[in-house]
């Protein structure tokens, strides 16, 4: 929610969770992004862009809660190795391939991903959820271009990884 100050600038203020005060954008490069658990979901989106031009990568993952990055990572992984057995289109040459492929989806995710994410949410909207699933394939596909011992063969092999990967994360927090 924008509040108007002196210099007539618009500064973008960050809600927080329930233990920290609100801070504005002013603040944020004080105390760092990573000393607070800011949480960048639905509707703290818009967010997004100053944080994409203003932190680095690592400041961005340090932005979501600490076990919330852990748990995408091992998710991911998972739900690579279950889609490389389970789909024909879809190869991995080992199991150390399968870890960096895991960590690099979880980095696009959190970057690349939660922007696509932003952009697409009247697709989404209109598609009752359904159009997340290509922003994921998208993101898949991309990935498979920047590790070399993982491949993937056409967007629909993406497509299906990625349901199978949303399926991993729904049995995962339902389980845990």
């Amino acid at each position: 929610m924008p509040t108007k100050f002196k210099t007539q600038k618009y500064v973008e203020v960050f809600k927080l969770s329930s233990n920290y005060p609100v801070i504005t954008k002013n603040q944020v490069d004080e105390h760092k992004i990573r000393k607070y658990h800011i949480n960048i979901h639905c509707h703290y989106l818009v967010q997004i862009k100053y944080l994409a031009e203003k932190f680095s990568i690592m400041e961005l993952m340090a932005a979501y809660p600490q076990g919330q990055f852990v748990t995408l990572f091992v998710v991911n992984m998972l739900g690579v190795f279950i889609g490389s057995s389970l789909l024909k289109r879809v190869t991995l040459e080992s199991f150390g391939k399968g870890l960096l492929v895991g960590f690099i989806l979880a980095l696009l995710n959190v970057t690349l991903g939660t922007i696509l994410d932003f952009i697409t949410t009247p697709l989404r909207w209109l598609t009752l959820g359904l159009f997340s699933f290509v922003v994921d394939a998208f993101v898949i596909l991309l990935a498979s271009k920047l590790v070399n011992g993982f491949t993937v063969k056409g967007f629909w092999a993406a497509l299906g990884l990625a349901i199978v990967i949303a399926i991993t994360n729904a049995l995962f927090h339902w389980i845990f």
